[in-house]
């Protein structure tokens, strides 16, 4: 019909890889999700007026998480819109906000087996870049491991058992 995503020239968009709740898929595309997303905080807690913003971060249990194009590449540079890396576990999240910061072993919590591996993360400020799989620790997307990310991932709070 032609309330459904038409663009100019009468044409349809094609879309993919996309959360659109209640999406059935009778519209064709490839990797497009109609679950709830799962947001953080999907609406504005406080009302339109209110200080406080949606949160439109992902939660341990969304269906976005590494649901996102498999052939995704990033650019250099390129990170979520809180500047942290765009791919975290191996494949990108669908979304603005990539899912994962503080959790270097992709289980979806930030525990002890993570806080493991912040040793061999570490860079200091004098790098010449991180390395490989260790993003997840660069909470303030300042492309090293050092104590101010420490700060960060204590901030995460780790799981208890």
């Amino acid at each position: 019909t032609d309330e459904l995503a038409q663009i100019e020239g009468g044409r349809f968009a094609r879309i993919d890889y996309s959360s659109i709740q209640g999406w059935t898929g009778l519209l064709g595309g490839v990797g497009n999700i109609g679950d709830d997303p799962l947001f953080v905080q999907p609406g504005d807690p406080d009302g339109p007026f209110g200080p406080a913003e949606p949160d439109l971060r992902l939660s341990p249990d969304s269906p976005l998480i590494n649901a996102g194009d498999p052939d995704f590449v990033v650019d250099a540079g390129e990170g979520d819109l809180d500047g942290h890396a765009r791919v975290l576990c191996g494949r990108v999240d669908l979304g603005a906000y990539e899912f994962g910061i503080g959790d270097f072993n992709c289980d979806r919590v930030v525990g002890w087996d993570d806080f493991a591996a912040w040793a061999d993360c570490m860079t200091g400020p004098f790098n010449d870049g991180l390395p490989d799989g260790c993003e997840a620790f660069d909470f303030n997307a300042d492309f090293d491991v050092d104590l101010q990310d420490y700060a960060g991932f204590q901030t995460a709070g780790l799981a208890r058992p």
